[in-house]
Formats: C-alpha cells, structure tokens, sequence
C-alpha cells in the first residue's frame, strides 16, 4: 500500500487533489487508519488515477471522468470511444474559435503599428448607417 504522499507524487497529483477527488466520489484510497485517518492507495489504482490524469488533459470535466469511469466498469470501449470523439470535436471547436481570435489580434496589432485605431470599424460602421439613413 502507498500513502498518500507517495500516491500523490507518482501519479503527479497533490494530496488535497486527491481527497477531493475521494470527496466527489472519483476516486477512493483502498484504506483509510481508523486510528489516525491516513490514506493508502494501492498500486492497482495507479492505473485509474493514470486514466483520470489522462482525460482530464483532454478537458473532461470531472463529472464527464465520473461518467466515463462508470462506462469503463461495464467494458464499453465503444461508449468510452463515442466521449472521445465527442471530446475530439469540441477541442476542435475550440481551436477554430481560437484562430478566429488569433487573427482579429493580429489585425488589431498590424493596425496599431500602422497607426489605426483598433475601433476604426465604428467609423465604417457609422459611415454606413448614415448613408442608410439618406
């Protein structure tokens, strides 16, 4: 059995991570000391704490790891393998938005550097409005 300091420090998380975790219902130590309350995690749990780091470096939300982990109990590699996909094209959604984002800055920026305002569209923006206005 590891205590928890050693758990923590293996699988590379902290120590109050890992009793919050516990407190969530994610992940609990195989035994708790009545005498003094400490942890022991045992070395099977390394590989589901693995998997928790794993998909939390995916961007799951702790509750979507909770749901996982469920489906891992009931050997659904294809459910586990619909999360990730799912997963896939939201991080995907996300790194089209942040292009999108990356080059309105550096719009802005080759537009300061040139000595434009980077709230010039306002004037376009008025100018319009005034001629649909005529």
């Amino acid at each position: 059995m590891l205590s928890i300091g050693e758990f923590s420090k293996i699988c590379e998380v902290s120590t109050k991570t890992l009793r919050y975790y516990e407190e969530i219902g994610l992940i609990y130590p195989d035994e708790i000391n009545p005498e003094n309350g400490y942890r022991y995690y045992s070395i099977e749990q390394m590989k589901k704490m693995l998997f928790i780091n794993r998909l939390k470096s995916y961007d799951f939300s702790l509750e979507e790891i909770k749901a996982i982990l469920k489906l891992e109990k009931d050997q659904s590699d294809e459910k586990l393998c619909l999360a990730l996909n799912r997963k896939k094209r939201d991080l995907q959604d996300k790194v089209t938005a942040y292009e999108y984002t990356l080059k309105q800055l550096r719009q802005d920026i080759l537009s300061l550097e040139n000595g434009i305002s980077i709230l010039s569209y306002r004037k376009k923006i008025w100018l319009w409005q005034l001629h649909q206005s005529l």
